[in-house]
């Protein structure tokens, strides 16, 4: 398990301690290697695009995941 899996099965944990039942996040449509991590760890894009203007125009993606 890398890093990256660590923290966010930690913060999974953190979450589901307190009763949080789902979690989103939002991630730049270009950095595939944090979409794919996040895709392995269970979350899923819910087809939500979001335009950001950084100077250069940039599409978010939002991420969910149903924890129980």
């Amino acid at each position: 398990m890398g890093i990256g899996s660590y923290y966010i099965n930690w913060g999974i944990n953190e979450l589901k301690n307190r009763n949080y039942r789902k979690i989103t996040l939002w991630v730049l449509e270009d950095n595939l290697n944090s979409r794919k991590l996040y895709e392995r760890m269970g979350f899923r894009h819910d087809g939500t695009v979001k335009e950001i203007d950084f100077g250069k125009k940039l599409n978010e993606l939002r991420y969910e995941k149903v924890i129980t």
